[in-house]
């Protein structure tokens, strides 16, 4: 091969896996450094479809404790993706209970809930 021809292929071939390249290293620093990005917020509306919550999926139901409210009513809290929510026993309601946690997907992702006892 001319060696022309050889520096032109060797140059756009280059071009193209250094592209690919710094897209693995920004894509690594983000994930090996969640708490720097933990603020951002990247809203579900210019996200692909599957990213939406339909039907209780990608991980938004994890669970449910079963509880009483302050006036001794019977309450379920589901936790999950979306942090947690609160409704009745025959889920005729959803209410947000994710007050005091701080906003943003990584702060909301409930693993577990337990019930202690009362002081």
């Amino acid at each position: 091969m001319k060696r022309r021809t050889w520096c032109k292929y060797h140059k756009w071939t280059g071009l193209i896996i250094s592209f690919f390249l710094v897209m693995f290293c920004l894509s690594g620093i983000v994930l090996n450094h969640r708490r720097c990005f933990a603020d951002v917020n990247v809203s579900r509306a210019v996200l692909p479809g599957r990213y939406d919550f339909k039907h209780w999926n990608n991980g938004l139901l994890r669970g449910t404790l079963r509880c009483k409210d302050d006036k001794g009513h019977d309450m379920v809290l589901i936790y999950g993706a979306a942090g947690v929510i609160r409704t009745d026993t025959a889920a005729s309601i959803f209410i947000d209970y994710n007050q005091g946690l701080p906003s943003g997907a990584d702060y909301r992702q409930m693993r577990g809930v337990v019930q202690t006892k009362n002081g």
